[in-house]
Protein backbone atom coordinates (compact mmCIF):
# COMPACT_ATOMS: atom_id res chain seq x y z
CA UNK A 1 0.00 0.00 0.00
CA UNK A 2 2.97 2.51 0.86
CA UNK A 3 5.08 1.00 -1.85
CA UNK A 4 7.44 -1.95 -2.11
CA UNK A 5 10.44 -0.39 -0.23
CA UNK A 6 8.04 1.07 3.16
CA UNK A 7 6.99 -1.14 5.57
CA UNK A 8 4.96 -0.11 8.60
CA UNK A 9 4.20 -2.23 12.06
CA UNK A 10 7.77 -4.20 11.62
CA UNK A 11 6.81 -6.58 15.03
CA UNK A 12 9.81 -6.84 16.92
CA UNK A 13 10.14 -9.05 20.36
CA UNK A 14 8.21 -11.95 19.18
CA UNK A 15 8.28 -14.12 21.73
CA UNK A 16 10.89 -12.08 23.99
CA UNK A 17 8.88 -9.44 25.76
CA UNK A 18 5.93 -10.68 28.24
CA UNK A 19 2.61 -10.20 26.95
CA UNK A 20 1.70 -6.96 29.73
CA UNK A 21 4.09 -5.30 27.68
CA UNK A 22 1.65 -5.16 24.75
CA UNK A 23 2.54 -4.83 20.75
CA UNK A 24 6.05 -3.36 20.42
CA UNK A 25 6.76 -2.44 16.89
CA UNK A 26 8.81 -0.17 14.28
CA UNK A 27 6.32 2.20 13.45
CA UNK A 28 7.60 2.49 10.01
CA UNK A 29 10.70 0.94 8.26
CA UNK A 30 11.92 2.46 4.75
CA UNK A 31 14.39 0.23 2.36
CA UNK A 32 17.04 2.88 1.05
CA UNK A 33 18.58 -0.15 -1.42
CA UNK A 34 21.76 -1.17 -0.96
CA UNK A 35 21.08 -2.30 2.51
CA UNK A 36 20.30 0.50 3.80
CA UNK A 37 17.31 0.92 5.76
CA UNK A 38 15.12 4.12 8.15
CA UNK A 39 13.28 3.02 11.23
CA UNK A 40 11.05 5.64 12.09
CA UNK A 41 9.26 6.22 15.22
CA UNK A 42 6.53 8.47 13.98
CA UNK A 43 4.58 11.10 15.98
CA UNK A 44 2.35 13.16 15.28
CA UNK A 45 0.52 16.17 17.72
CA UNK A 46 2.57 18.63 19.70
CA UNK A 47 4.53 17.36 23.19
CA UNK A 48 3.96 20.63 24.63
CA UNK A 49 0.69 19.56 25.45
CA UNK A 50 1.04 15.79 26.07
CA UNK A 51 4.21 14.59 27.61
CA UNK A 52 4.89 11.32 29.22
CA UNK A 53 4.85 8.54 26.47
CA UNK A 54 4.08 11.50 23.82
CA UNK A 55 7.35 12.84 24.32
CA UNK A 56 10.78 12.85 22.24
CA UNK A 57 12.70 11.80 25.47
CA UNK A 58 10.35 8.27 25.44
CA UNK A 59 10.23 8.19 21.50
CA UNK A 60 14.47 7.92 21.22
CA UNK A 61 14.31 5.37 23.80
CA UNK A 62 12.16 3.73 21.55
CA UNK A 63 13.59 3.50 18.50
CA UNK A 64 16.94 2.97 20.15
CA UNK A 65 15.40 0.19 21.99
CA UNK A 66 13.77 -1.17 18.38
CA UNK A 67 17.32 -0.91 17.36
CA UNK A 68 19.17 -2.54 19.81
CA UNK A 69 16.58 -5.54 19.68
CA UNK A 70 17.19 -5.92 15.75
CA UNK A 71 20.74 -5.91 16.52
CA UNK A 72 20.23 -8.84 19.36
CA UNK A 73 18.30 -10.56 16.52
CA UNK A 74 20.93 -10.34 13.82
CA UNK A 75 23.94 -11.43 15.64
CA UNK A 76 22.21 -14.18 17.34
CA UNK A 77 20.68 -15.32 13.61
CA UNK A 78 17.10 -15.33 14.52
CA UNK A 79 16.28 -13.18 11.36
CA UNK A 80 15.23 -15.52 8.39
CA UNK A 81 17.76 -14.86 5.47
CA UNK A 82 14.62 -14.78 2.70
CA UNK A 83 13.73 -11.10 5.15
CA UNK A 84 15.34 -8.10 3.64
CA UNK A 85 16.33 -6.66 7.01
CA UNK A 86 18.70 -9.91 6.76
CA UNK A 87 20.94 -8.13 4.33
CA UNK A 88 21.02 -5.04 6.10
CA UNK A 89 24.52 -3.28 6.15
CA UNK A 90 23.19 0.09 7.42
CA UNK A 91 20.30 1.05 10.09
CA UNK A 92 19.36 4.65 10.18
CA UNK A 93 17.04 5.17 13.93
CA UNK A 94 15.04 7.93 13.48
CA UNK A 95 12.11 9.96 15.68
CA UNK A 96 9.98 11.92 13.05
CA UNK A 97 7.39 14.34 13.91
CA UNK A 98 6.01 17.84 13.61
CA UNK A 99 8.06 20.65 14.82
CA UNK A 100 5.95 21.30 17.55
CA UNK A 101 6.58 18.10 18.89
CA UNK A 102 9.96 19.25 20.40
CA UNK A 103 8.67 22.21 22.18
CA UNK A 104 7.40 22.49 25.65
CA UNK A 105 5.99 25.34 27.68
CA UNK A 106 6.94 26.52 30.74
CA UNK A 107 4.51 27.09 33.43
CA UNK A 108 3.86 30.48 34.54
CA UNK A 109 5.68 31.65 31.23
CA UNK A 110 4.15 33.03 27.35
CA UNK A 111 5.91 31.11 24.69
CA UNK A 112 7.16 27.74 23.62
CA UNK A 113 10.70 27.13 23.58
CA UNK A 114 12.22 24.40 22.00
CA UNK A 115 13.92 21.43 23.75
CA UNK A 116 17.86 21.30 22.91
CA UNK A 117 18.05 17.49 22.36
CA UNK A 118 21.31 17.55 20.02
CA UNK A 119 23.73 16.32 23.42
CA UNK A 120 21.32 13.33 23.22
CA UNK A 121 21.71 12.58 19.65
CA UNK A 122 25.56 12.60 20.02
CA UNK A 123 25.65 10.77 22.81
CA UNK A 124 23.29 8.36 21.25
CA UNK A 125 25.60 8.07 18.24
CA UNK A 126 28.68 7.61 20.64
CA UNK A 127 27.24 4.45 21.81
CA UNK A 128 26.06 2.64 18.90
CA UNK A 129 29.51 3.40 17.12
CA UNK A 130 30.69 0.71 19.64
CA UNK A 131 28.02 -1.84 18.83
CA UNK A 132 29.58 -4.95 17.33
CA UNK A 133 30.33 -4.43 13.32
CA UNK A 134 28.17 -6.43 10.96
CA UNK A 135 25.52 -3.27 10.67
CA UNK A 136 26.09 0.47 11.22
CA UNK A 137 23.41 2.62 13.52
CA UNK A 138 22.85 5.91 13.95
CA UNK A 139 20.24 7.95 15.74
CA UNK A 140 18.64 11.29 14.61
CA UNK A 141 15.60 13.53 15.52
CA UNK A 142 13.79 14.13 12.35
CA UNK A 143 10.76 16.99 11.88
CA UNK A 144 8.58 17.45 9.24
CA UNK A 145 8.95 20.54 6.62
CA UNK A 146 6.40 23.55 6.06
CA UNK A 147 5.97 21.91 2.66
CA UNK A 148 5.08 18.65 4.52
CA UNK A 149 2.17 20.37 6.91
CA UNK A 150 0.74 21.93 4.15
CA UNK A 151 0.56 19.28 2.15
CA UNK A 152 -1.21 17.51 5.03
CA UNK A 153 -3.05 20.61 7.04
CA UNK A 154 -6.20 20.37 5.15
CA UNK A 155 -8.27 16.93 5.68
CA UNK A 156 -7.09 14.10 3.72
CA UNK A 157 -9.31 10.91 2.68
CA UNK A 158 -6.97 7.77 3.01
CA UNK A 159 -6.73 7.02 -0.92
CA UNK A 160 -5.38 10.56 -1.41
CA UNK A 161 -2.96 10.36 1.55
CA UNK A 162 -1.41 6.84 0.56
CA UNK A 163 -1.15 8.41 -2.70
CA UNK A 164 0.70 11.81 -1.70
CA UNK A 165 2.59 9.34 0.31
CA UNK A 166 3.51 7.50 -2.88
CA UNK A 167 4.57 10.52 -4.87
CA UNK A 168 6.37 12.43 -2.60
CA UNK A 169 8.03 9.22 -0.46
CA UNK A 170 7.96 10.69 2.76
CA UNK A 171 11.10 13.33 1.43
CA UNK A 172 9.28 16.58 3.34
CA UNK A 173 11.31 16.23 6.34
CA UNK A 174 14.84 17.65 7.86
CA UNK A 175 16.98 17.36 10.77
CA UNK A 176 16.12 18.60 14.24
CA UNK A 177 19.91 19.39 15.30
Amino acid sequence: MLGKEWFNQIATCSGMADANEGRRAIDLGHDRGDGVFEFIELKYGSAKRNFGSDHPLYAAFEILKYGLLFAHARNNQLIEDAKPLSKATTIHLQVLAPAGYYEFRTRGRDGEEAFNLRWLESAINNGLASLPRGVTFDFQFQQFTPDFEKLYSQPVVLPDAVRLFQQYNLTFREPVY
